[in-house]
C-alpha cells in the first residue's frame, strides 16, 4: 500500500526541516517499527509518534497510522508530563503539519522575525499576535496584508 502522510517535529527534535510530505510504498498491514526504521535511516529521526502513541506500537493501515498521518519526531511526553495544555496548529500551505506548544503569555505570529515562525509566502512578517491567559487565547491581527481566519472563518 501506499501511505501518504506528513512528518513533522516536536520540540527538541533533530529533524531540522520544515514538514516533509511522504509517500511510503509498504506491504499490507506492515509494522510500524519497519516504517519508524526506513524513515530513521532516512532522514535521522528518532522516536516517531502519531496522536502521542509510538509508531513502532501501530500497524500501517489501521487506527491512527493511515494516509494522511501526521508522523511526529520526539519523545512521547510521559502521562502527567509538564507538557504544553495548548498548541497552534497549521492545517494548511507550506507550514501544514507544524505544532507550536503554547503557554500563557503574547505570541507574535509572522513569516520571519516573530516567536512563531511559520513558512508561508502567503504571511506577513509581523502577522498576529496571540494572547494566552488562564481564561482565554484572543487572535490579533497586526495588520497583515492577508487577514486572519481562525477554523475557516
Amino acid at each position: 500500500m501506499m501511505l501518504h502522510c506528513t512528518l513533522v517535529a516536536a520540540p527538541g527534535s533533530a529533524l531540522r526541516s520544515g514538514p516533509v510530505e511522504l509517500a511510503v510504498e509498504l506491504p499490507e498491514r506492515c509494522p510500524g517499527a519497519e516504517l519508524q526504521a526506513a524513515i530513521s535511516r532516512r532522514y535521522g529521526t528518532g522516536t516517531l509518534s502519531v496522536g502521542r502513541v509510538p509508531v513502532a506500537d501501530l500497524t500501517v493501515g489501521e487506527g491512527t497510522l493511515v494516509p494522511g498521518a501526521v508522523l511526529v519526531d520526539g519523545e512521547v511526553p510521559a502521562a502527567g508530563s509538564t507538557m504544553a495544555p495548548l498548541a497552534l496548529a497549521v492545517h494548511s500551505g507550506p507550514g501544514a503539519g507544524l505544532v507550536f506548544p503554547l503557554r500563557r503569555g503574547r505570541f507574535r505570529i509572522g513569516r520571519s522575525g516573530t516567536g512563531i515562525v511559520i513558512p508561508d509566502a502567503e504571511m506577513s512578517r509581523g502577522h498576529a499576535q496571540l494572547d494566552v491567559t488562564d481564561a482565554a487565547v484572543t487572535l490579533l491581527d497586526l495588520g497583515s496584508a492577508n487577514g486572519v481566519r481562525v477554523g475557516g472563518n
